[in-house]
């Protein structure tokens, strides 16, 4: 059995990649082929010759001034901050018909050594494209002439019209994302019967098809990656320990889509199936209330359909999908490790708070009932405070729960999130025989 690792085009976002081999390698994985595009051929290159070393160093200390001459980031606040560096880098980005590459040749020339990576068991991969034709080609490391292995991977990293277009042996070269920036295709043909590819781009598919195949996973960030010419130290760094991070959820070593749990004990996986069968039959009571005002039809099912996504969903994933919901109003940092006991328990307190502002809590709740109109209402929840929201759903939830139902069939559909939440609080203070709050009102 081959496994290949596919490694996407992005530039700067280039960081993510690291991380994922830091974590895969950790783990005791490692490829038989390595096929990229653009900064993806080069970070494959590395992994090719084994120079981890080389790569971690690499993205630790890459400024953009390292890739062109001259250069900045080009987002608008970046711009802004250095207008003396605009007149000398457009006066040299006419003149050579797209930013001065000539730094990215150089590391390309200082990183690569094209005889270690032939010695390599590693095979490798790469795609550019011929300008002005714009057809793909695609090449191993045997099919690549002697002495010609660099060229091809400054071709590919060519992101014309940034980056000029680079020519030799008598062919003009773009970057191969504009043919396959995601070069799966390319390692099943090198043979490859498993593909780990790692996607830089947040929730957007490259190979919507193949990434189906049953032999072809995939590894995205869970999180926006930036600019693909954003080098800011702290991004990079960001980034890299966010394809470490999920690479690991991807082997199953921590769990979370926006953010990061140690897996489930066994304990919390039998509360998973008592929070989704009570959260289930909660849905099913609102369902079937009424309420006076209501004149429309209202969505059935509106609370579980934001926490199951498929069909074959499992109970530890909904419950992992309500830990992210809390840890969001929480405003907790998405790349922090969270162990689930302590942060259930934190969860249930934050929301159970026993705050001096609990009058004003229940103050929030009574001007929700009197709210005649959908607009009204509408109008009243987005000035609120979210957080004091769930706080006063929490608390009548863990003190009127009979005549709250049909109050919250007409609320639900308009703050699913805040009634999830602080159903989910609710259900935890039961759980975990924690005192809920109980002060008149």
């Amino acid at each position: 059995m081959k496994t290949a690792w596919v490694l996407c085009g992005g530039g700067s976002r280039g960081a993510y990649e690291i991380g994922v081999w830091q974590a895969l390698s950790a783990a005791g994985l490692a490829p038989d082929i390595v096929t990229g595009t653009s900064i993806g051929a080069l970070n494959g290159a590395l992994i090719v010759q084994q120079d981890y070393a080389a790569a971690l160093d690499l993205w630790a200390n890459l400024r953009i001034e390292d890739v062109m001459q001259d250069g900045f980031d080009l987002e608008l606040s970046a711009i802004m901050e250095n207008k003396q560096k605009i007149a000398p880098f457009l006066k040299k980005y006419i003149n050579t018909k797209g930013a001065d590459n000539t730094p990215l040749k150089e590391m390309i020339a200082r990183l690569v050594d094209e005889e270690k990576l032939r010695r390599s068991p590693i095979d490798f991969g790469l795609v550019t494209v011929r300008y002005p034709s714009l057809q793909a080609v695609e090449l191993t490391k045997a099919q690549i002439p002697e002495g010609r292995i660099k060229d091809y991977l400054i071709a590919t990293a060519s992101c014309f019209p940034a980056f000029p277009v680079y020519e030799f042996d008598g062919q003009q070269y773009i970057d191969g994302g504009y043919q396959d920036n995601l070069p799966i295709a390319l390692a099943l043909r090198m043979g490859a019967d498993r593909v780990i590819a790692v996607n830089l781009h947040y929730q957007s598919p490259i190979h919507p098809t193949l990434e189906k195949l049953p032999q072809v996973a995939v590894i995205s960030p869970s999180r926006e990656l930036g600019s693909f010419l954003s080098f800011d130290p702290e991004l990079l760094k960001r980034n890299r320990e966010l394809g470490l991070l999920d690479a690991k959820k991807f082997l199953g070593q921590l769990i979370g889509e926006r953010f990061v749990f140690s897996p489930l004990n066994a304990s919390l996986r039998a509360l998973a199936e008592r929070m989704l069968r009570e959260l289930t039959l909660f849905q099913c009571q609102l369902d079937d209330s009424d309420h006076p005002f209501i004149d429309t039809l209202w969505p059935q099912n509106v609370l579980l359909d934001r926490v199951l996504k498929i069909k074959g969903d499992t109970a530890e994933t909904v419950l992992m999908r309500m830990m992210e919901n809390g840890a969001e109003f929480m405003k907790k940092d998405p790349q922090m490790l969270l162990d689930p006991q302590a942060f259930l328990i934190e969860l249930a307190g934050y929301f159970n708070a026993g705050s001096p502002a609990l009058e004003t809590e229940r103050s929030l709740y009574q001007s929700l009932l009197q709210q005649t109109t959908k607009q009204s209402l509408l109008t009243l929840i987005g000035k609120a405070d979210r957080i004091t929201l769930c706080r006063s759903l929490c608390d009548q939830m863990l003190h009127q729960q009979t005549a709250l139902l049909q109050q919250l069939h007409w609320l639900a559909p308009m703050m699913p999130q805040e009634v999830l939440v602080s159903w989910f609080a609710a259900f935890l203070v039961r759980e975990f025989r924690l005192d809920p709050i109980c002060q008149e009102a």
